[in-house]
């Protein structure tokens, strides 16, 4: 742990287990934050599922064997769905609540899902998916409720193995297409589309018992439910537990810090050096999360296979099965580093891997084109693995959990928004393109996104992609504006409130009556 969190919320006395799985309130808190997962099951089952279904030649005479700018339009219309989706999920999650932005995304999607599973033509089933994109992307609260129900020690881990979701989703994406396809007939394709709505209705049905996000109540001005649900799922129900009540201080005085600025809206995204850097790294975020040839090996892995020999449809659908398995797995091992190694490290790891896996991607699939052989085009794949594996380490668990971390509350939702339009808009240009390139010159359109890895050395600067490990939410939040991560500044005044010293704590004087009464200047902390 470093200083910084020393100083923080690790200095305080908490109630619960070192062990989380022996705690049952933390136990609790996980088994919601693990509900919020399932936002990222569909489209992860999505991407793997169009791919898949290429892959069946049932799905391929049904639809006249979409090529080019065809497919192109029936795989990027579901990331067209994602732009007016994300701006619909921010002000549902703000005006209603977290859960409720999360169950109505989750409903439309299950709605995208029938349509897909019985569309009778391509305008139908492209209807459907430009459904389930605007669905999923009005599951995006998903990510906020997590990083905002998670026990402060658990935060940096348990919101980056959120992404990691999509693996599991595009795992069982493979491995239904691949049960399915001795089915024959239409149903080979329409079932596995119809499964894919099967989180989104656990979700939807889940979430009507879950806890509402503690800010968003503190927000709304229920301190007294924020109070008592932090003490259920982070102090095993103590009321006066330090850490409890040092969340509910800095919570409270955060959202004093954020009332005035939160009632101009969109435009406070582009108010203040702070604020414009934070939804910089959104957009920047967003694009490059896809401009690094992801989006090559993803939506279509089948032609990418075949441009090195593999046309079977069952070897393709095993390959799909495996590199699903493989990605959750290095996904997993990253997140689970983001507090131990840091995220500016991981990113930089990422990036360099990726770049060099490309390269040799790229050179092996240029030998194949001249020389056809089984070693070559082995050596392709297991390459693709690799690379895999490398944007897994940092960008699946980063892609979501920093822009969260990053954003204060009254940005929160607006800032995964920025996010959510620019993957969306960068999936758009992706999805459309790469079909067309790889149709036109095959292995050659590799070149054009070898460099792509390279740009991203950026995210080693500090100074743009500031570390975050080791801070509460609303501390990273004084990171960015050029604020002591220690103290807040109230008013125009500016005047400063310290945190609850050792004395007011030891003493449980800090009631629901503090918290919710005037701010008071407390005694400085003994050191």
């Amino acid at each position: 742990m470093n200083t910084a969190a020393a100083t923080g919320w690790a200095s305080k006395a908490n109630g619960t287990h070192s062990k989380w799985w022996k705690d049952n309130g933390l136990r609790r808190c996980n088994f919601w934050i693990a509900i919020c997962f399932l936002s990222v099951f569909s489209g992860g089952y999505d991407g793997s599922l169009l791919g898949s279904l290429q892959a069946m030649p049932q799905w391929i005479a049904y639809f006249d064997d979409p090529q080019g700018s065809r497919l192109g339009l029936m795989a990027c219309v579901q990331s067209i769905g994602y732009i007016p989706g994300g701006p619909v999920s921010a002000i549902l999650a703000d005006r209603f609540g977290r859960r409720w932005a999360i169950i109505t995304g989750a409903l439309i999607l299950t709605f995208g899902s029938f349509l897909q599973a019985f569309a009778t033509n391509t305008s139908m089933f492209t209807g459907s998916r430009f459904l389930i994109g605007f669905g999923g992307a009005v599951c995006g609260p998903g990510a906020v409720l997590a990083t905002e129900l998670a026990h402060p020690r658990q935060r940096g881990p348990a919101v980056a193995l959120y992404n990691t979701t999509y693996y599991i989703g595009s795992t069982m994406a493979a491995v239904i297409s691949f049960a399915t396809l001795r089915i024959g007939g239409d149903w080979s394709w329409r079932l596995p589309s119809l499964l894919q709505c099967a989180a989104a209705v656990v979700q939807a049905f889940a979430l009507v018992w879950a806890p509402e996000s503690p800010r968003f109540l503190v927000a709304k001005g229920k301190s007294e439910q924020a109070h008592k649900l932090l003490a259920k799922y982070h102090a095993n129900g103590d009321m006066d537990d330090e850490l409890v009540l040092f969340e509910m201080e800095e919570i409270r005085l955060a959202m004093e810090l954020e009332k005035q600025a939160s009632a101009r809206g969109w435009m406070e995204l582009v108010r203040g050096a702070g604020n414009r850097k934070r939804t910089a790294i959104c957009t920047f975020v967003g694009w490059t999360s896809q401009f690094n040839g992801v989006g090559i090996v993803s939506y279509y892995f089948a032609p990418v296979l075949r441009t090195v020999g593999i046309t079977n449809s069952t070897q393709i659908l095993a390959i799909t099965i495996a590199l699903g398995v493989w990605n959750y797995l290095a996904a997993t091992a990253g997140s689970l580093c983001v507090d131990k190694v840091g995220r500016r490290k991981l990113w930089l790891f990422s990036t360099g891997a990726m770049f060099v896996c490309m390269c040799l991607v790229t050179g092996l699939s240029a030998g194949y084109e001249k020389s056809p052989n089984a070693a070559i085009g082995g050596s392709v794949i297991a390459f693709l693995f690799l690379y895999y594996g490398a944007y897994d380490s940092a960008f699946t668990g980063l892609t979501i959990s920093y822009p969260c971390e990053i954003m204060p509350y009254y940005l929160r939702t607006k800032g995964i928004a920025v996010l959510n339009i620019n993957v969306g808009v960068a999936l758009c240009v992706n999805q459309y393109l790469n079909p067309i390139a790889l149709e036109a010159i095959g292995w050659k359109y590799y070149l054009v996104v070898t460099s792509s890895p390279a740009i991203l050395t950026s995210l080693g600067d500090a100074q743009y992609f500031p570390e975050t490990r080791g801070y509460s939410i609303e501390e990273i939040a004084q990171i960015f504006d050029n604020k002591s991560p220690g103290a807040h500044e109230l008013s125009e005044t500016r005047t400063t409130v310290q945190y609850i010293g050792d004395e007011a704590m030891d003493s449980k004087k800090m009631d629901l009556a503090h918290i919710e009464g005037p701010v008071l200047e407390s005694a400085p902390r003994k050191h």
